[in-house]
């Protein structure tokens, strides 16, 4: 039995991955065809030559008048530069963003029904500047400028072994009364999920409202293209996030990488970690994985529900009120331990605003003693790096995790590549022995943490959706600090005498890969 049901998980496997590289092909094709068109033209007449040479030096003049960061601008501008004809294919296919006015339309129409349901919290705010003035910079920008509440009627449990968090979310799911929501970017049909699986088609036949969205590109690997419909029987409700077709789709760049459940507007789970069978150690394709998430219970779980009905109802808007979910908490935790204050929050690829980086670049700045850091990749902007040698040449213990196993090879080299210049600006690298590091955490000075779905490199922090939660105080902080002691036991310290560490020069091809890391 066994046997055969893992063959018939590899033939899922299979087909899916033809999809996707069907899909491939398809677009190469287009894109191929087009450049052959314009290099045939080109050679026969001068005039066009002149023509394309002058519109790349124009588009280049206007990608240096742009907002977006100065890393972007290099690659681009080198890539049209370099090779016009090329560069301008891809640059006005997949670098420029006006085709995708519609998509931010859609966003912008449903972030303000979303936002509406929202509750104030002025007086948290000033709660904290009482408290912290220091760390309330944070909460400021998220709060102020970002529009996303601090609670200070929630709790907030971190999970740094994903089994825990999995049994969390199935007793979660058992004492459901209302509704389910699940939003992950890979989703696999396999063990993990099976236990999920049974409990979910039991509470939709009790008549709980359950809705499972996971994304294309994300589970392509890990369910047959019959998966959504064989939820949809079972009565469970279930949408796919930008379906990969065989044609040119300037969206199809941007990915839904969230990873969140929420139960009743009660509990709400997010984290690194995705529902196959591998974050959880079932399979081990690159030795141990290491991930983590936390709960939400209280209020702040109205943000998250906000957060899952916006990217819901971009598929297919057919929630008229939201007020029917983003509603206060029957159980509030009006005194958390610890005085904790959570403020989740999200990031979209539509908007000129990299919410997840600047999370990040606050975390830095603000730090004052030691800055803990994990990330399964590191590709990020001379300022990221700069302001991260720039904490530890002001004194805090700045230490970062990185994987031991890679899952990409391609992305390790270039996760290396940043290894020299960080240790030689008092920055500490661990490399996780055991395996594949995969969690996504911030911790500092034992008051404040960051844990969701943002990496630290390009795809997250500009072509993706993320979500990530920032909290202030309580015991939780102290088990993500905790956390990555045990992460630091167990991993080897780089040093400038390591192999990676006495890298003075970056190679050709790790050149290559930091000039294109944008465009990835």
């Amino acid at each position: 039995m066994k046997k055969d049901k893992h063959k018939k998980g590899v033939r899922f496997r299979e087909n899916s991955l033809q999809r996707i590289v069907l899909a491939a092909l398809a677009v190469l094709l287009q894109i191929g065809w087009l450049l052959f068109a314009v290099i045939k033209l080109n050679s026969h007449f001068v005039e066009i030559e002149t023509v394309i040479r002058a519109i790349a030096l124009i588009t280049a003049l206007l990608i240096l008048g742009n907002r977006t960061n100065t890393t972007f601008k290099e690659s681009w501008l080198f890539l049209i530069l370099a090779a016009p004809v090329f560069g301008m294919t891809i640059y006005f296919l997949f670098g420029n963003s006006f085709p995708l006015n519609r998509e931010r339309k859609i966003y912008n129409k449903l972030n303000y029904a979303v936002r509406k349901h929202m509750p104030s919290n002025d007086g948290v705010l000033e709660h904290l500047k009482e408290q912290d003035d220091n760390w309330s910079a944070q909460a400021d920008y998220l709060a102020n400028y970002m529009g996303f509440p601090i609670y200070d009627d929630s709790e907030i449990t971190f999970f740094g072994d994903t089994n825990e968090a999995l049994e969390a979310q199935l007793a979660a799911i058992k004492s459901a009364k209302e509704f389910i929501f699940m939003e992950y970017f890979a989703v696999e049909d396999a063990e993990a999920f099976s236990r999920m699986k049974e409990l979910l088609i039991q509470k939709a036949a009790e008549g709980v409202n359950v809705r499972i969205m996971y994304d294309d590109v994300g589970s392509v690997g890990f369910v047959n293209p019959k998966f959504g419909r064989e939820l949809e029987g079972k009565g469970i409700e279930c949408r796919i996030f930008n379906r990969i077709i065989p044609l040119v789709k300037l969206f199809l760049n941007n990915r839904d990488h969230r990873k969140l459940m929420i139960v009743d507007g009660e509990i709400a789970f997010t984290g690194g970690y995705n529902i196959a069978d591998e974050y959880f150690n079932i399979t081990h394709p690159y030795g141990v994985w290491k991930d983590s998430g936390v709960r939400i219970r209280g209020n702040a779980v109205i943000s998250v529900t906000g957060m899952f009905l916006e990217m819901w109802n971009s598929i297919n808007p057919t929630d008229k009120d939201y007020g029917v979910y983003m509603k206060s908490a029957k159980t509030v935790v009006a005194d958390a331990p610890g005085n904790v204050l959570v403020q989740p929050f999200c990031d979209t690829p539509l908007d000129d605003e990299y919410v997840g980086e600047n999370v990040y670049l606050n975390m830095i700045a603000l730090a004052r003693e030691y800055l803990y850091i994990s990330t399964p990749y590191v590709a990020v902007t001379e300022e990221m790096v700069r302001q991260l040698g720039l904490a530890a040449r002001r004194g805090v213990d700045v230490r970062m995790v990185i994987p031991g196993i890679p899952d990409k090879k391609v992305v390790y080299e270039l996760t290396k590549s940043y290894v020299p210049k960080l240790l030689e600006n008092g920055v500490r690298i661990y490399c996780y022995t055991p395996g594949f590091n995969h969690a996504k955490q911030f911790c500092a000075d034992g008051k404040a943490a960051v844990v969701g779905t943002i990496n630290m490199d390009f795809r997250s922090f500009c072509h993706h959706f993320e979500d990530g939660v920032f909290w202030y105080g309580g015991d939780a902080v102290e088990q993500v600090s905790r956390d990555f002691e045990e992460m630091f036991a167990v991993s080897d310290e780089l040093t400038p005498d390591s192999k990676v560490g006495r890298m003075r020069r970056l190679g050709i091809w790790q050149s290559l890969l930091r000039l294109l890391a944008p465009l990835l």
